[in-house]
């Protein structure tokens, strides 16, 4: 799929964009990710270092520390890959509309262009959790809410206008690394 985050193309093109980072630069850091966490998972220690490696942010320790309270969703001390580059993406500099961009392609998995329904229940989990909230209930009204042509499907447009309209989530896109 052409979305897919485990792909390495796709991540570089999303670390690129989140960090300024040159692709060689990003090639690298995902080889290092591959090798240090073949499981896909990272450790607190792990997303410190790459953290680190990526964003240059005395900050690590302060972002681990929310990525995995809110990320864990295993409870097991680890997150995945994508949730690492959630972080990336949200604490990076650059405008909230920006960042929309980016969470979008990382939710539009199947690379179409659009978010559909089962991808909406992704991305409004991940979005609660950052906030701190539960979304129970939430994913059929913000799918509703952001398809305001009412075709099935979102598309990046749709998902920007809507996700601008929330004060909370635009707040927490404004946070810097």
């Amino acid at each position: 799929m052409g979305n897919n985050p485990s792909s390495g193309p796709y991540l570089e093109r999303q670390f690129s964009a989140a960090s300024g980072k040159d692709a060689q630069v990003i090639q690298a850091l995902y080889s290092d990710f591959q090798k240090d966490c073949p499981s896909g998972y990272l450790t607190p220690q792990k997303f410190t270092e790459l953290y680190g490696r990526v964003c240059n942010s005395e900050k690590a320790d302060e972002f681990r520390a929310k990525a995995f309270s809110q990320f864990d969703k295993r409870a097991n001390g680890t997150i995945n890959f994508r949730d690492f580059l959630m972080v990336v993406h949200v604490t990076s500099n650059g405008s909230a509309e920006d960042k929309l961009r980016t969470m979008f392609s990382l939710y539009d998995q199947d690379g179409n262009g659009s978010i559909d329904g089962a991808e909406m229940n992704s991305v409004i989990r991940d979005i609660y959790q950052m906030l701190g909230e539960d979304s129970h209930g939430q994913a059929k009204e913000m799918f509703t809410m952001m398809d305001k042509d009412g075709d099935g499907k979102i598309t990046e447009q749709e998902f920007i206008r809507a996700s601008l309209e929330d004060a909370d989530l635009v707040r927490m896109l404004s946070t810097r690394a």
